[in-house]
């Protein structure tokens, strides 16, 4: 029983933190420096990392052995707390190319932790033996500890009352990053206005706001300053990629998400909107209007959102100038998936109800069936927003 109670006493709980070490034994004392490789032929007795002491220093002074030096003890117990004081401070280490290609060394071993050059996160070694910079792109570099997915957003808001070439967009919280599977940053209250008859942070990558179109804002990063804003892209005709692709990022700003896509005036002004968090609301643009009848899904140009729409919601109407039964569906995809249905038996009039979360598969695309049994009928669907 005594003996196992003596082990049980000696076994790691978190009651058990060691004593922190605040300074370097000898930070001011008298140490010399220890070197790596052996000093046996250079300064007889002299302490290193290769020998630790010589045999020298184990040999009777009176055989012609030498005493350890007293600065030796202090510079190699300097050396040890130097690095244990660090650790209790809860320092890291960054890449450092002449450790890495120590020959004592070869390497960083899988799994091996490294700070970011930018002191913005972490490196993690995916392979043994690892010599390469993961600062500046080497192979064999994974970041660590990522948190949440690019584009991610808490309670995102940005409203525009009159079409105008700036906004102002808040947010709780915006995830952005380096590339995809890239290193991710959690930024956290946001208040920004973009201005997009100017360049640069809070403003246009390049050129000014397409006419007619479509404007991406993107929010950006600068892991070294800290410093974040917008950035508007056209999205004129393109699908734009979840993390700036352009070429005209501003310097030092290397992570970013794509946040929101809106509608422009032929004036290359933000059209009236409002943005909560991935969803667009605009007032009502038509989708396509059509007297034909069609028993099968047929495609339509939906040209009222962007390429990078992903659903879309806004109202269907049927209408007919006779007596007649007369029916719609909208779908997402050629297949007739996720059909949304609005039918009903008219005398000269029409009827209209909203089509919710419309899933396009094929960007700028939708499709519609159509039939009536007779009369003069009209199909019209339009929308009211879209998400990304």
């Amino acid at each position: 029983m005594d003996r196992a109670f003596s082990l049980l006493g000696h076994r790691m709980q978190a009651s058990q933190t060691p004593t922190l070490v605040p300074l370097a034994f000898a930070a001011n004392g008298t140490k010399n420096v220890i070197p790596e490789a052996s000093q046996i032929s250079i300064t007889p007795g002299a302490a290193s990392l290769n020998d630790g002491f010589p045999p020298l220093t184990f040999t009777p002074i009176a055989a012609g052995g030498v005493p350890p030096a007293g600065a030796d003890f202090n510079g190699v117990l300097n050396l040890i707390t130097a690095s244990i004081r660090w650790a209790h401070g809860g320092g890291t280490y960054g890449y450092n190319s002449t450790f890495a290609n120590d020959a004592n060394v070869g390497g960083y071993p899988r799994g091996a932790l490294l700070l970011r050059s930018d002191k913005g996160g972490m490196w993690i070694s995916q392979a043994d033996n690892n010599t390469n910079n993961p600062d500046t792109g080497g192979a064999n570099w994974a970041p660590a500890f990522m948190s949440g997915v690019v584009g991610a957003v808490r309670n995102l808001s940005m409203t525009v009352s009159a079409a105008s070439a700036s906004a102002t967009l808040t947010a709780d919280e915006i995830v952005v990053s380096t590339g995809l599977g890239g290193q991710k940053y959690v930024l956290s209250s946001i208040n920004q206005t973009f201005n997009g008859a100017t360049t640069g942070v809070n403003g246009m990558d390049t050129g000014s706001i397409p006419a007619s179109s479509f404007l991406g804002l993107y929010e950006i990063y600068n892991p070294t300053t800290g410093a974040k804003g917008l950035l508007g892209q056209s999205a004129n005709g393109v699908t734009l990629p979840n993390v700036y692709g352009g070429a005209n990022m501003p310097a030092g700003y290397t992570a970013s998400s794509l946040l929101c896509i809106v509608s422009t005036t032929a004036a290359s002004l933000i059209n009236i909107c409002t943005v909560r968090d991935r969803k667009t609301s605009v007032a009502l643009v038509s989708m396509f209007s059509t007297s034909t009848t069609s028993a099968s899904p047929t495609i339509v140009n939906n040209l009222a959102v962007p390429l990078n729409a992903k659903i879309c919601s806004g109202v269907m109407q049927i209408g007919n100038s006779a007596t007649a039964s007369v029916s719609m569906s909208l779908f997402g995809s050629v297949g007739g998936a996720g059909a949304q249905t609005l039918a009903s038996t008219l005398n000269a009039s029409s009827v209209a109800t909203p089509f919710n979360n419309l899933e396009l598969t094929v960007g700028q695309r939708a499709f519609y069936s159509a039939s009536s049994s007779s009369g003069s009928p009209t199909f019209v669907a339009s929308v009211s927003s879209w998400e990304i």
